[in-house]
């Protein structure tokens, strides 16, 4: 076993406050600043995320916010768990997309880049991320009528 010599107190001291320093530096640097508060009837700041992901997903001509606001009115008045686990998808997409900004602060082309490496990643919790938000915003899409005459669909027969 090799023996590490063992830092002062004045060394341990001054590391942690350089860890401080640049901790608190990279913070305001790297622009991880709060989200602005929308209201939101569950998703909270993660509204703005699950939007700015539906504007890189959605053809041309969706409504972004409007699928956000529809879907967070559906968790409110649903299974808490299930809204929980969108709400962490999120927030990690939010905050864990890149070191440089935040995912919703970024370009559309930026967006669509991250969701195209997440949904091609070697880690499987990106990648079931990425599939989740797709889904929830694809389904949503879709379900709108609005949507329908944009690929042809009358709607239902019944």
């Amino acid at each position: 076993m090799i023996d590490m010599p063992r830092p002062s107190r004045r060394q341990l001291l001054a590391g942690s406050t350089a860890l401080a320093i640049g901790a608190t530096a990279s913070v305001v640097l790297f622009g991880h600043r709060p989200l602005p508060e929308r209201p939101s009837a569950w998703l909270g700041a993660a509204l703005i995320t699950l939007e700015s992901a539906a504007e890189a997903i959605l053809p041309p001509g969706g409504d972004p916010r409007g699928l956000a606001e529809g879907v967070d009115g559906f968790l409110a008045g649903s299974d808490p768990i299930t809204g929980n686990q969108l709400w962490l998808a999120l927030c990690a997409l939010e905050h864990l997309s890149g070191p440089l900004s935040r995912f919703s602060r970024r370009s559309v082309q930026d967006r669509r880049a991250v969701l195209e490496r997440w949904r091609d990643s070697p880690l499987g919790w990106r990648r079931q991320i990425f599939a989740a938000v797709r889904k929830v915003v694809v389904f949503s899409h879709y379900t709108n009528p609005a949507s329908w005459a944009a690929i042809g669909y009358e709607g239902p027969w019944v």
